[in-house]
């Protein structure tokens, strides 16, 4: 019962910081609550926008003194997206974007601390030993959600409506503001859903092979080269 409850919680906090993400990269105020609750502010803050901006200059400048190519790869891709939300797309498009990114980041966040797992941040943000528990639940909440959305598009479960206080019939729910506000088809919602969960799972089974293979390939060099 504790671990189920751990897990739950986990899983509920990756969706809240699924939600925040969005928020800061698009340059509002979020605070992702571990019980089912993130606070978003409703006006862009220069504030945030330069703060996260400092922060993916300092891993770009810790990556660049340590040849670190992932650091700086992600530092550059999260300038560009958020400059992308805060200043180019609609506030339409990027409320649904809000809306969306609670399930969306149970797939995204997790697949990135899955994969980021295999490559090392710079000395000074290094995780060491968190990256262990941090990949376990991650996982958790990936297949939990590949799962339910798997079974969801065979009928099998109904789509998670409303909100975790307010339940099914809460207006405020991801769900169903994309549905009443935003006008997705409960298909468009399933296929969106199974769509970034599928690619999510390409992506980690891909970097998993080609560590394996690298892996291999550096134990048949070594092979050799003792022969």
């Amino acid at each position: 019962q504790a671990i189920n409850l751990l897990l739950f919680c986990v899983d509920i906090w990756i969706h809240e910081f699924g939600l925040a993400t969005i928020a800061w990269l698009g340059g509002l105020r979020a605070t992702p609550l571990p019980f089912g609750c993130t606070n978003v502010g409703a006006e862009k803050s220069l504030f945030v926008y330069f703060g996260v901006l400092t922060l993916l200059g300092l891993l770009f400048w810790r990556g660049l003194k340590e040849n670190s190519r992932w650091s700086m790869s992600l530092a550059v891709g999260l300038s560009i997206l958020q400059f992308c939300m805060t200043w180019l797309i609609s506030e339409d498009a990027f409320d649904m974007l809000l809306s969306f990114g609670g399930i969306g980041g149970e797939f995204y966040l997790s697949t990135l601390l899955i994969v980021s797992f295999y490559f090392p941040l710079p000395e000074y943000w290094r995780w060491g030993f968190f990256r262990y528990p941090a990949v376990l639940f991650a996982g958790f909440t990936f297949l939990g959600s590949l799962w339910q959305w798997r079974q969801i598009d065979r009928g099998l479960v109904v789509i998670p409506w409303g909100s975790l206080f307010g339940g099914a019939e809460h207006i405020g729910g991801d769900m169903n503001q994309l549905s009443l506000v935003y006008g997705w088809s409960d298909q468009r919602i399933i296929d969106t859903y199974n769509g970034i969960g599928g690619f999510c799972l390409a992506a980690i089974v891909g970097m998993y092979v080609f560590f394996f293979i690298k892996q291999q390939s550096h134990l048949w060099l070594y092979g050799l080269w003792r022969k």
